[in-house]
C-alpha cells in the first residue's frame, strides 16, 4: 500500500510541476516579501513607508563612519 501512495505522489508531482525557474531567486523572494508586507500594512489600514523601503533609507542603516 504504501509502495502505491508513494508511486501516486510522484505521478502526480511530476505532472504537477512546470519547471518554471525565475533568473534570481533571491530578488524574487524579496520582492515577494516587500509585496507581502505592502498587502498586510494596507489590511491593517496602516500608511508610511514600508519595511522595504526604510531598509533603502540612508538614515536606516544607522551612523555614517
Amino acid at each position: 500500500m504504501i509502495i502505491i501512495v508513494d508511486r501516486l505522489m510522484a505521478v502526480l508531482a511530476s505532472r504537477s510541476w512546470t519547471g518554471f525557474v525565475v533568473n534570481n531567486s533571491h530578488v524574487a523572494g524579496q520582492e515577494f516579501n516587500r509585496k507581502a508586507g505592502e498587502g498586510a500594512q494596507a489590511a491593517l489600514g496602516w500608511s508610511g513607508p514600508s519595511q522595504s523601503q526604510m531598509a533603502r533609507s540612508p538614515t536606516a542603516s544607522g551612523p555614517e563612519r
